[in-house]
């Protein structure tokens, strides 16, 4: 024996008794208990119904925080700690930072999590679909990630992340150190502020 789930719209969901469930899909639970299958689906029943739980109150379970305003309270919390990270903190520490959203207002400074790197706002708006950080290189600065010795690619750093006199990066396929500090510029837009490694 054992529950498939079947989802429906509004985040309603179902659970069908199967004899002879394909076990090898994510919607089969092989048990005999329907309160073991539930969790399983991470299902919920309300008047009634049986509803899928968000993703947020998924997350907010595991991490044992009962209620939104705990969760709240944790996030700002959590701001407190980052708020005062250096870049170099941040980099190793990206999960902490909040994803990148559309329509929200954005500060400049403030540093957004997106497709696994972190980037800061260099300048104040409203986010919009197609204003992707990895795109929209006038509102956003990725935070190179500096890992190990290997030089990184070059990204477009601002006035608060900018390249230090030895400081390499890969560009156009060669390795360039700088030779300036404060550098902001590509080697390209400035060959004056990089020596050319290999």
């Amino acid at each position: 024996m054992g529950f498939v789930c079947e989802h429906y719209n509004d985040n309603r969901a179902g659970l069908i008794v199967s004899f002879r469930g394909d076990e090898t899909t994510d919607t089969f639970f092989s048990g005999d208990s329907a309160q073991a299958a539930m969790e399983h689906f991470n299902l919920y029943v309300e008047n009634n119904v049986i509803f899928a739980k968000s993703d947020e109150s998924i997350a907010m379970e595991t991490a044992g925080i009962e209620s939104v305003d705990e969760a709240a309270a944790l996030r700002e919390k959590i701001n407190e700690i980052i708020n005062a990270y250096s870049d170099e903190q941040a980099v190793d520490n990206i999960i902490l930072f909040p994803a990148w959203l559309v329509g929200k207002r954005y500060t400049v400074g403030a540093r957004v999590r997106y497709n696994e790197k972190l980037y800061k706002v260099l300048q104040e708006h409203t986010s919009q679909a197609d204003w992707t950080p990895d795109v929209a290189v006038s509102l956003f600065a990725e935070i190179p990630t500096g890992e190990g010795d290997e030089p990184q690619e070059w990204v477009q750093p601002d006035s608060t992340n900018p390249y230090m006199t030895g400081d390499r990066v890969k560009f156009d396929g060669h390795i360039y150190e700088s030779v300036i500090d404060n550098n902001i510029w590509s080697p390209t837009a400035y060959p004056a502020g990089w020596q050319l490694i290999e």
